[in-house]
């Protein structure tokens, strides 16, 4: 192999690791900007529910800076699983379908992107395609990787996008009991 393709490979293979050895563990991972935010809640308002019972959650998304940040709009990826929130629930509960997805995701599926704005911009989730809590008191909170601003004057960015902005809510308590 030619030294220049030697150097390139290795460029390459370091700028894969940087990334991909970046912090793995997303619930980790804190709100980067004062002018958006996410907001969680169980869709009916109820904090209690039973063992294997459905929780429904909407998810809010607002900036206060005009025409700052925007937002993915997919509900769907074709792996069958939209990787764009991680759900962070203590004390820690499994992952129902862990052993399902852990060959990866494909990615790409049909969506578009929201401005943000005041109005809140809303998606829904089960908690349980992603957590299976057991019978006990839970905090929940999330994380969000959808939102993302453009790029400013002058900023370096891919594409078009400066990167996306990880959202985080503050947590709240819901109850599990046996059926």
């Amino acid at each position: 192999m030619p030294p220049m393709q030697r150097v390139a490979m290795i460029v390459l293979l370091l700028a894969g690791m940087a990334a991909f050895g970046a912090d793995t563990e997303p619930c980790s991972l804190t709100s980067t900007v004062p002018d958006a935010t996410i907001t969680i809640a169980i869709s009916d308002g109820r904090t209690s529910f039973r063992e294997g019972e459905i929780i429904p959650l909407t998810l809010s998304f607002t900036s206060t800076a005009e025409k700052r940040y925007w937002a993915e709009n997919r509900n769907y990826d074709r792996s069958g699983r939209l990787m764009t929130e991680s759900y962070c629930i203590e004390p820690a509960a499994l992952d129902p379908l862990t052993d399902y997805f852990h060959g990866g995701f494909i990615g790409g599926g049909l969506g578009n992107e929201q401005q943000l704005s005041e109005k809140p911009f809303t998606a829904t989730s089960e908690l349980n395609e992603w957590r299976q809590p057991v019978p006990g008191h839970y905090r929940l909170y999330v994380v969000s990787h959808r939102v993302w601003r453009p790029p400013d004057p002058g900023e370096p960015a891919a594409g078009r996008r400066a990167g996306h902005a990880p959202l985080q809510h503050n947590r709240f308590r819901c109850n599990q009991s046996r059926p």
